[in-house]
């Protein structure tokens, strides 16, 4: 008899984790069956945001960096700031939603970086106001593309291809190195993004009749990434201990 109930009492046991497991799960937009989750959100334009909710189910919970790829994303968490903070600043001179709605993105990709630095502290979390750069060259770097992006509504979405196409060339030289899983694939988010963007401000370019000649891409990497379809975001599995990474994201910053 105590036998049977020692039984009854695992397999009940047993439905209730289970039971649990499929909650989370559900509420991360991943099922009991596949235990899979895409980290990206992409609307039919092609804005790109980064769900961190369903980031971290996916990361592995030991956030742990070497100097050379802390330096890594310390500056890509300025790169992204920088991205943010100048379609924002268009986005108040233009009555293109472009600009507004891949800002909004570009603080979800800013926070994906910061949410990999979540352990580190302030000193490595935090982020200066809008249109303010630790690093020097993107202080300049904000400043000369500003004062272009004035000009004209289509030297401003000059811009916005001009930034996503650095972004793009500057992440492929990152993932070159890189062995490190959990930055390799917020990098490679990273990346989809970024094309998704340069596509999304090249066809409010050819709208105007105007065609855009890439600086940081070759002309054939460009022509490749305007050719192909929005991408979607790739699938991961959810990590087993994901429940376990109990971190607090208030570092994650709001838009502006």
């Amino acid at each position: 008899m105590k036998t049977k109930i020692k039984q009854t009492a695992i397999a009940s046991l047993a439905g209730l984790l289970m039971a649990g497991l499929i909650s989370c799960t559900k509420e991360n937009g991943t099922t009991s069956s596949s235990l899979e989750t895409p980290v990206l959100e992409v609307t039919a334009t092609g804005t790109t945001a980064v769900s961190i909710a369903k980031l971290q189910t996916v990361l592995d919970p030991a956030f742990t960096y070497d100097a050379t790829e802390l330096e890594l994303l310390l500056t890509l968490k300025e790169e992204e700031k920088l991205a943010r903070d100048v379609y924002t600043f268009l986005a108040l001179k233009y009555d293109n939603q472009v600009f507004s709605n891949i800002s909004k993105s570009e603080n979800t990709h800013m926070n994906a970086v910061i949410y990999l630095l979540s352990d580190y502290g302030d000193e490595y979390t935090s982020v200066l106001a809008a249109g303010e750069f630790t690093n020097p060259d993107f202080q300049q770097l904000y400043t000369d593309l500003t004062t272009r992006g004035t000009e004209s509504l289509i030297e401003g979405l000059k811009v916005g291809a001009l930034i996503e196409e650095m972004d793009i060339s500057d992440i492929v030289k990152d993932l070159e190195s890189m062995i490190n899983a959990n930055v390799t694939l917020v990098l490679e988010n990273l990346e989809r993004g970024s094309r998704n963007h340069l596509r999304a401000f090249t066809r409010q370019l050819t709208v105007l009749n105007t065609v855009y000649s890439p600086v940081f891409l070759s002309a054939e990497e460009y022509a490749t990434i305007i050719s192909t379809p929005t991408e979607s975001g790739k699938r991961y599995p959810v990590n087993a201990n994901w429940r376990m990474n109990k971190r607090n994201p208030s570092c994650l910053l709001s838009n502006g």
